[in-house]
């Protein structure tokens, strides 16, 4: 679990330096940077089609390209002094020590959100009449979010 989040972090951290508003705290940058991550996600995988597992790489990929980019904006002083840095540290202490994985709640968890990331790490795609979702009005953005972290690997871990 501690692996994904770092991941997902580093990530939205990339995206975040891209941030075109100048002076941009580090909470701005963070949402920034999430809310590109899951647009980037939703729109390769959900509209485009590309396979997730290639568009996750691609993904990684445009996080790069926003450090080496976004190096400027990179305030390593100023983002300490943040207190999202604390919360972003005490949750990592949190996953590090805590237990290694997630038992899911089969009544909420599998049915509403778990069963269809497990459905597109499998199926390496969101869209398909294969694909069963239990409330097929909602968007992926989430599920994509979730098993971004996994999407390179082969099998599905729902306490990853």
């Amino acid at each position: 679990m501690l692996i994904s989040f770092l991941f997902v972090f580093f990530t939205v951290y990339g995206f975040g330096l891209l941030c075109p508003a100048p002076g941009a705290g580090l909470g701005v940058r963070l949402t920034f940077g999430l809310s590109a991550l899951v647009i980037a996600l939703t729109v390769g995988v959900a509209l485009l089609g590309f396979p997730l597992r290639t568009w996750s790489f691609v993904v990684a990929g445009l996080s790069l390209a926003g450090f080496a980019l976004g190096r400027k904006r990179l305030s390593l002083s100023e983002d300490v002094k943040n207190p999202a840095t604390a919360l972003i540290v005490l949750a990592a202490i949190v996953m590090a020590i805590g237990p290694d994985t997630y038992q899911p709640v089969a009544w909420d968890e599998l049915t509403n959100w778990l069963y269809v990331t497990r459905q597109a790490v499998v199926a390496d795609r969101v869209s398909g009449p294969d694909l069963i979702y239990s409330a097929p009005g909602y968007t992926v953005g989430w599920q994509l979010l979730m098993v971004y972290p996994q999407a390179l690997l082969s099998e599905f871990d729902e306490g990853f």
